[in-house]
């Protein structure tokens, strides 16, 4: 599977021209943007977009790493490789220049068709139904609330993730991202927790 890099300033101006608004999954270029923002913070150094590209469509596509708003638009409707564990990539300098794969992330939406948004079937989500549809691969499982999530204990969470054998779960990490007060928290539930605190200015302004 090949992968394209697509400059931020181009999805960003993509989203809001021509976007379908975060109820889409055009969600995943926001939290593409966010991902890259908050890695840039975290490694000190500039980072780079990556989308999985359909293999007929790769050899037709410039090697400039430019593209006009009409290509990133046809690329972004037409040319995204959707039946793939990987969402997005996200490069930084140095792994880019030795042609490395990256930081590698799957986007969820967790609580949109649920009927029930509380701590169990949280729990039941991410032990039960994510190894059911995913094999083993080198790949952060990132979550967004469809709320503020409100009503989860994650403590009990970490606690009945803490069980999880590392070797056989799908993804290496469980991360998750939500807003309050203005604030945007990244979080880590497994194998490790802890917790980045931003503006949401900071990681998701996309207009200067």
């Amino acid at each position: 599977m090949a992968s394209i890099i697509l400059p931020e300033e181009s999805i960003i101006k993509f989203y809001i021209e021509m976007g379908r608004g975060p109820s889409s999954k055009d969600y995943e270029l926001v939290i593409s943007v966010l991902l890259k923002r908050y890695l840039e913070r975290k490694w000190k150094t500039e980072c780079s977009i990556a989308f999985n590209i359909k293999e007929n469509y790769r050899r037709n596509l410039s090697d400039s790493g430019y593209f006009n708003i009409q290509e990133v638009e046809d690329i972004l409707k037409h040319k995204i490789e959707e039946d793939h564990p990987i969402d997005v990539y996200i490069y930084d300098k140095k792994t880019l220049s030795k042609g490395k794969e990256g930081r590698l992330f799957q986007l969820k939406r967790f609580g949109k068709d649920l009927k029930k948004r509380d701590t169990q079937s949280l729990i039941d989500y991410l032990k039960c139904e994510i190894p059911r549809k995913y094999a083993k691969i080198n790949a952060t499982l990132f979550l967004v609330f469809e709320w503020n999530s409100e009503g989860i204990n994650f403590k009990k969470v970490i606690e009945e993730l803490s069980t999880l054998n590392s070797k056989k779960y799908p993804f290496e990490e469980i991360m998750f991202t939500v807003f309050s007060n203005e604030k945007m928290y990244i979080c880590r539930l497994w194998p490790e927790e802890g917790q980045d605190v931003y503006r949401v200015e900071d990681l998701l302004k996309l207009v200067k």
